[in-house]
């Protein structure tokens, strides 16, 4: 499939459908054809040229993670807004750890001024049943981003039930994060084991999570 790529925005990314074919014998599948997209998530490289770098295909729904302590950052916010609209996607806004913040109603109010009719959810470290039954009742696609240490690995352990995914401590300073979510990997809601999946469980599925840093990506059929 190299040989006919052009551009780095052709490479197959997170969320893609694509034509392959698969040898049973070497477990090797190969990539021919990548199917139309209908949104791609993508940011500026960094290094010399600032190309840009596809994160995500195919994403119905962008969900922009934000904590209510040091992280609170409304311009970070406006940028992230302006990337998932470019992208074809939906932007929802999850505000979190808000047992944090003394200024909950102002803080509400400034997000409200720059992100007029997005969905917004507030939300503590015990308490996502909110996005969850959001999750629930609208299949689709969605991303979650944000800066490290607003809660992302924390989110998807809730929704899967048990701790798949590592979290660390942010530094009570300026309440910033480590990087600790530092590879792909494809979850279902139900799975209570970290397991490579079978083809009936990928097909009868319901809920996938696929985490690759810096984002948490979820697949509903």
């Amino acid at each position: 499939m190299a040989y006919s790529i052009s551009s780095v925005e052709q490479y197959p990314v997170v969320g893609d459908r694509v034509e392959v074919s698969y040898s049973e014998n070497d477990d090797v599948a190969i990539i021919h054809r990548i199917l139309p997209r209908k949104s791609l998530l993508s940011r500026a490289s960094s290094g010399v040229g600032q190309g840009v770098q596809p994160i995500a295909a195919n994403v119905d729904t962008v969900f922009i993670t934000m904590a209510l302590d040091h992280n609170f950052n409304l311009r970070r916010m406006e940028r992230y807004l302006t990337i998932v609209w470019d992208s074809g996607a939906q932007p929802v806004i999850v505000l979190t750890k808000a047992g944090l913040t003394t200024d909950l109603e102002n803080q509400l109010a400034q997000v409200s001024e720059i992100a007029l009719g997005v969905t917004t959810f507030v939300t503590s470290d015990s308490d996502f049943s909110e996005i969850a039954n959001f999750l629930t009742q609208n299949p689709q696609t969605v991303v979650f981003v944000g800066s490290s240490g607003v809660g992302k690995s924390t989110l998807i352990n809730r929704l899967l039930g048990y701790e798949a995914m590592a979290t660390s401590e942010n530094r009570e300073s300026d309440s910033k994060g480590r990087h600790t979510t530092t590879n792909r990997q494809l979850f279902f809601r139900w799975q209570t084991e970290r397991r490579l999946l079978t083809h009936q469980e990928c097909g009868n599925s319901k809920l996938i999570l696929v985490t690759p840093a810096p984002l948490s990506l979820i697949l509903r059929n």
